[in-house]
């Protein structure tokens, strides 16, 4: 199991996912029911939803991450303010593999910590690093050992607890003031093209070579 903690400790929450991975994203045999726009842009406002919750919120929040972190869990784990990442983790936005995008604002959220270049190098490559490869400098906080990431998010949880806890939400509430105003209207902007995304054929291509384990074949359609 793995989770994301806020301090002051009155709010938890986890993501569990099989085995010991923080989240491996979401479950691609249910990706072609979203060629109906009605459930893509259902399964999207619930996305933002939760991303907006996490963003918005005035307490610290702590990533704490074990095994693969990827997709839509790696999206979470940038809505934190700090993430704690055991070694042997595996992070990575594979989306495009598949005929897709990051569709949980994951664009903008890995954006304001690498930068528009590094962050297009991520989205358009597709790939998935393992902690210690330079791409993923600038995202990881403290790399700790395999089973410690719990461990040490609820030691810094406690420490930022023991803090003003007025002076602590201020201090979270104006970092990445401007970011969190423009985060909304970018979500809006992102929902049309994510559903519109849902009615290629590319995107069906995408989640039938994965369920029929084969190399997509894309058609630009």
């Amino acid at each position: 199991m793995a989770c994301f903690y806020s301090a002051p400790l009155a709010w938890f929450c986890s993501a569990v996912d099989s085995g010991e991975n923080f989240c491996a994203g979401a479950d691609l045999k249910e990706f072609g029911r979203r060629s109906d726009p009605a459930v893509a842009e259902a399964h999207c406002r619930n996305g933002h939803a939760m991303a907006l919750a996490l963003v918005e919120l005035d307490k610290p929040l702590i990533a704490a991450i074990e095994g693969a972190c990827l997709g839509g869990g790696f999206e979470i784990a940038l809505c934190c303010q700090m993430r704690i990442i055991a070694e042997g983790a595996r992070l990575g936005l594979p989306e495009i593999n598949r005929g897709g995008f990051p569709g949980t604002g994951g664009i903008p959220l890995l954006e304001r910590l690498l930068g528009a270049a590094r962050a297009y190098r991520w989205l358009a490559r597709g790939e998935i690093y393992p902690i210690g490869a330079a791409e993923t400098q600038g995202i990881v906080d403290e790399v700790v050992p395999t089973g410690a990431a719990l461990d040490v998010s609820l030691r810094i949880a406690n420490e930022l607890a023991a803090r003003p806890v007025h002076s602590m939400r201020a201090v979270t509430k104006l970092l990445h003031d401007d970011f969190r105003r423009e985060f909304r209207a970018y979500l809006e902007r992102e929902r049309a093209l994510y559903v519109a995304i849902y009615q290629t054929q590319d995107a069906a291509e995408g989640w039938n070579s994965f369920l029929e384990k084969r190399p997509p074949q894309w058609r630009h359609i």
